[in-house]
């Protein structure tokens, strides 16, 4: 039973920090996104100045171009970590955990639920 009651008290909490461990990640996408498009703008460069052409330059601009598109999708990774799935676990932290004044809703039916079990087992 008290276990239970535990639950439902850190039941909110820890959603609280599972977005927030979301949003650590979606920042470390963010990160590696900027990086990966940084270093191929910087190599791009490089390659305009060597005046390199032939088939080690269309190596290098592929390697470069795929570097482009894996940023976009680490891009479209935060983007969903930050949007969509935060969005889903606050929409269901709200529809599984409503506080009242001093306590979770939850809690105080699963205490009162105990208690009248209590009862009923006691006048047995």
């Amino acid at each position: 039973y008290k276990v239970v009651l535990k639950r439902i008290n850190t039941g909110a909490k820890l959603c609280d920090e599972f977005v927030k461990m979301v949003n650590e990640r979606a920042a470390i996408e963010k990160q590696y996104a900027k990086g990966l498009q940084q270093w191929a703008e910087r190599w791009e460069e490089k390659l305009r100045m060597i005046g390199e052409f032939g088939t080690l330059c269309d190596g290098w601009r592929g390697i470069l171009t795929e570097a482009r598109g894996m940023s976009d999708i680490h891009n479209q990774l935060r983007e969903r970590l930050e949007n969509e799935m935060t969005a889903d676990i606050e929409n269901w932290k709200k529809q599984h955990f409503v506080k009242s004044f001093f306590q979770w809703k939850q809690y105080r039916r699963a205490a009162s639920v105990h208690v009248a079990a209590h009862v009923l087992t006691a006048g047995l």
